[in-house]
């Protein structure tokens, strides 16, 4: 093996990517955590996190992903920044190509890459973030109590958003470029039978 060495690379550093490095660290397995391209994952762009256990009060989006940052690193564990951009996963041991140019060698990849938001392109979207604007219900669903909220997509993941508002919002409105549902059926249903949700058909935002 090479200089580049390393007995584990976890790509993410989301909360999973974060915890795999907590728990990899403690065992003594010095993990490289690669950052990708949105170090920290959605959670950096949630303002306040009250669904995790252990802040009864609530904690910002980003001083979460920095605690976990800090306590993995506090074990020993390494980050760079970079994403894995091709792969050989034939033999040992494992060659990664990061998009800085540099290749790693690994006996072990934990994949932590998590997912990301799809935006809408509107104007002054990321001005709107946390102000009104969010990618994620339920992160965000307990602060819009009372409002008149839309959701952008006719996804299963729309619906999944929708019906989860829908215990919080005065009125939910999803908004849909076509006249048809790309949600599985059973979830299609679920949302247009709730009496909270309802549909605005060929519209973009």
């Amino acid at each position: 093996m090479t200089e580049d060495s390393h007995d584990l690379v976890i790509a993410g550093s989301g909360i999973a990517g974060l915890s795999a490095a907590v728990y990899a660290a403690r065992a003594d397995l010095e993990p490289l955590v690669l950052e990708g391209d949105e170090p920290g994952g959605q959670l950096t762009l949630t303002t306040d996190v009250e669904n995790y256990l252990g802040f009864p009060d609530g904690v910002g989006g980003m001083d979460l992903v920095q605690r976990g940052k800090e306590q993995a690193e506090q074990f020993g564990a390494q980050f760079e920044h970079g994403r894995i951009e091709a792969a050989d996963l034939d033999g040992q041991p494992l060659e990664l190509s990061l998009s800085t140019g540099d290749t790693l060698y690994t006996r072990s990849l934990i994949v932590a890459t998590g997912a990301s938001a799809r935006w809408v392109g509107a104007e002054n979207e990321d001005e709107l973030m946390g102000a009104g604007l969010s990618t994620c219900a339920t992160c965000d669903g307990a602060f819009h109590r009372g409002d008149d909220v839309l959701v952008v997509g006719g996804g299963d993941s729309a619906m999944e958003e929708a019906l989860f508002l829908a215990k919080f919002a005065d009125s939910v409105t999803v908004v849909h470029r076509r006249e048809e549902l790309r949600a599985s059926e059973i979830m299609a249903d679920r949302a247009r039978d709730h009496d909270d949700v309802q549909f605005r058909w060929n519209t973009e935002l």
